[in-house]
């Protein structure tokens, strides 16, 4: 018997070129609840720009590759952040060949700076790099996601 489903967002619960969710699809997650199944969302994404989903709430969430994982309650059920030494040393190592580096924490996200290849990155889950002058603070958060152009 089934008793848990886990779903992609991209390409599997939304269509890659709408960015939309059908009806027959939130009816389906719908159905799935109400046959008491756990349905959760496994993703890449950050916990932040894990778009909703009208008339269903995930009964967990997997975020940044299943390295931040919580429940509907916000409790969390998992956390791997990467290493701080691999941190500092990817930053240094993205500098010393001019890239700008964007830092995720479970409720930031900060970049020192930016390039195509990073806005390309950000502008697929339709938000834009912040950039900002208090990108140190967050290398001392925990941190889940690096991305580097």
């Amino acid at each position: 018997m089934i008793k848990i489903a886990f779903f992609d967002i991209d390409g599997t619960l939304s269509n890659m070129e709408t960015r939309s969710v059908s009806d027959i699809t939130i009816e389906t997650l719908q159905r799935l609840q109400a046959n008491n199944i756990k349905v959760c969302i496994a993703t890449g994404r950050h916990p932040l720009s894990v778009p909703t989903f009208e008339g269903v709430t995930f009964d967990a969430i997997l975020s940044f590759n299943g390295s931040y994982c919580f429940d509907k309650e916000g409790h969390v059920l998992y956390s791997h952040p990467i290493p701080h030494k691999d941190v500092l040393r990817i930053i240094d190592n993205a500098s010393s060949i001019n890239r700008s580096v964007s830092l995720a924490s479970k409720d930031n996200s900060k970049a020192n700076g930016t390039d195509q290849d990073l806005n390309d990155y950000y502008a697929f889950s339709k938000q834009k790099v912040n950039v900002s002058e208090d990108f140190d603070t967050l290398v001392n958060e925990d941190i889940y996601q690096i991305m580097c152009g």
